[in-house]
């Protein structure tokens, strides 16, 4: 498990972090041209389930987490003792990573001024190179794990809003804004442990290594192949890249959406897709996975690509609940809840420069 969290951290090639003109980009798999991927016909009728059987556990978020295929337990059918050379021993966890030997961590301050003081190795991709990658999870937080100045800054939810969760919440958006009708409690079916009036932040997890088109099937983990936790990242590789697009929403209850077809307009496809920033409203950083049991002190090993709304975004309960039974169709049980949220790391520990989501186009 050491040798997995030393290659992720190892994912991009070395480079100096530098202005926008001067930086060199981070190592992505190129396309060359459209290539149809190539599926075995044993891979075809072998129902994905099946690949999971041989799960192997990595230790994460020092939890163990299943991050893809273990091998079995060896177990003795007879009464005698174990043979050590055949019997299998549980690795142990690797020690918990020192901040001031990691990488630039998240979730970060994004306000407009706020500059960090750890310098990162590569430039992060950009909002084009997210289409080259392959959707494997969506999941949210109470509460927005990024701050953004004058957005999402509250250190607790509204007053007369439901926590309606006892996970560590992040930093809230106001809804002095939202009239008091839109604010009425709303009953979720899919959506478990969420209310109106709270933020939450989206996290869509994009991976070079999550399961390919041609190797999905039919059963209960849907079409897409996004499943609970970030396992579905490494499901190819064990260095994948990774980029995770955040956004901060509160919610809202829009009792105007009274039929399926109104709540399926305003859902649009929200599951693998956010609400897209205005141009000059979203950036991008180096820094790591999240959750709560990481801080300044204990470290992320795991490198992420970060774009991130720096707007609160608002979505109404129906589309909400409506995404939830999207993700519950695909399979996703644990994912249906809030997680609970990393405080914004130190500057000591963000990377020094956020740029701006897109590259400059030139025209001539």
């Amino acid at each position: 498990m050491a040798r997995l969290l030393f290659a992720l951290t190892l994912a991009a090639a070395v480079a100096d972090e530098c202005p926008l003109e001067g930086c060199e980009e981070a190592g992505l798999m190129q396309l060359q041209g459209k290539k149809e991927n190539v599926v075995h016909e044993a891979d075809q009728d072998r129902p994905r389930r099946d690949r999971r059987d041989s799960r192997y556990e990595s230790y994460h978020h020092y939890k163990q987490y299943s991050y893809g295929p273990s091998p079995p337990t060896r177990q003795s059918t007879t009464s005698e003792p174990a043979d050590p050379s055949t019997t299998t021993a549980t690795p142990a966890p690797p020690p918990p990573l020192k901040c001031e030997d990691a990488e630039p961590q998240a979730p970060r301050n994004v306000s407009c001024g706020f500059v960090g003081e750890k310098k990162a190795r590569v430039k992060p991709l950009d909002s084009d190179s997210v289409i080259k990658f392959i959707q494997c999870n969506l999941h949210f937080h109470l509460g927005a794990e990024h701050l953004s100045a004058g957005e999402y800054d509250l250190d607790s939810p509204p007053p007369g809003t439901e926590k309606a969760s006892t996970v560590t919440p992040g930093k809230f958006c106001s809804v002095c804004d939202i009239p008091p009708v839109q604010l009425e409690p709303y009953e979720f079916e899919y959506c478990k442990n969420v209310s109106v009036g709270n933020t939450y932040e989206f996290h869509w997890v994009f991976s070079t290594g999550a399961p390919l088109v041609g190797l999905r099937d039919d059963g209960e983990e849907g079409q897409l192949g996004i499943t609970d936790g970030l396992g579905g990242a490494l499901n190819r590789t064990n260095n994948p890249k990774v980029i995770v697009r955040g956004q901060a929403c509160r919610i809202i209850n829009n009792a105007s959406l009274d039929t399926e077809a109104k709540i399926e307009a305003d859902y649009a496809d929200f599951l693998t897709q956010w609400r897209t920033p205005p141009a000059g409203q979203g950036v991008r950083y180096m820094g790591s996975t999240t959750g709560d049991a990481f801080n300044d002190e204990v470290c992320s090993p795991i490198e992420v690509n970060w774009h991130v709304d720096t707007k609160c975004c608002t979505l109404s309960a129906q589309a909400f609940d409506r995404t939830c039974k999207a993700m519950y169709d695909e399979g996703l049980r644990d994912d249906l809840k809030p997680k609970g949220s990393r405080a914004p790391v130190s500057a000591a520990n963000s990377a020094k420069v956020v740029f701006p989501l897109s590259e400059p186009t030139c025209s001539n």
